[in-house]
């Protein structure tokens, strides 16, 4: 929860003085800092959704797969950015954008088998849940989805935009994608869940009262019986 946002802080303020880049001889930009923070932040992320469900497919485990692609997207990416043939740079492009649909279509089988787990148990409290895995998949599908035009656009692939429009709009992605599935990992899966996204672990008895921004009334658990408080006041 903290060191993604952490990472993204000292790369892209090192981007902002100019560090983090370096000119290949083709003249085109090489943003290695980049390159480091994605190696490093997005295991961490994917390692947040493979905990939301077991995903296999014809035998195969698809979570492990999914973590094996994205390295293989940045390393496919970062090659495309290097290299100076027009022809092998989309090669290495198109390979990468194999690993990306492997990523997305594994985490959306995640994302759809954790909460279809939730809702199954019928209370309020598995819906509550249900609803925040939803979200999760809202801050992750698009942004990542998009990462990969933005690099079509930026220097690194066809040099249609510059940095100074590319970089602002990573850093607005960022800031959403990173820190709101850090805010509902922190609030869901730590504070309300206890570190486990196994449904069976739902205190249905407790959960109400632990649910933020819900008003819920509880039922008491033993009856006041009426005729004993009317004799306490006298009547």
């Amino acid at each position: 929860l903290v060191a993604a946002p952490a990472i993204e802080s000292i790369v892209y303020g090192l981007g902002y003085q100019g560090i983090g880049y370096v000119k290949m001889a083709s003249g085109q930009p090489l943003a290695y800092a980049r390159f480091f923070m994605m190696i490093t932040i997005t295991p961490m992320i994917l390692l947040d959704i493979n905990k939301l469900a077991s995903v296999r497919l014809l035998g195969l485990n698809m979570n492990s797969m999914q973590l094996g692609a994205n390295v293989l997207l940045w390393m496919f990416w970062q090659a495309s950015t290097m290299s100076t043939l027009v022809g092998l740079k989309w090669v290495f492009f198109v390979l990468g954008l194999l690993c990306l649909g492997l990523v997305l279509g594994t985490s959306f089988m995640i994302f759809a088998a954790a909460r279809q787990s939730f809702l199954l148990k019928g209370t309020g409290a598995g819906d509550w849940v249900a609803q925040r895995i939803t979200y999760l998949q809202m801050a992750f599908l698009p942004t990542w989805t998009a990462y990969m035009v933005l690099f079509v656009l930026s220097g690194e692939g066809a040099c249609i935009a510059g940095e100074g429009v590319i970089l602002p709009i990573a850093i607005v992605m960022d800031l959403f994608q990173k820190n709101v599935h850090g805010l509902i990992i922190w609030s869901t899966f730590w504070n309300f869940l206890g570190g486990s996204w196994n449904p069976e672990r739902l205190a249905e008895e407790r959960a109400p009262s632990r649910i933020a921004g819900l008003k819920v009334i509880e039922n008491n658990a033993h009856p006041v019986d009426d005729e004993a408080l009317s004799e306490g006041f006298g009547m």
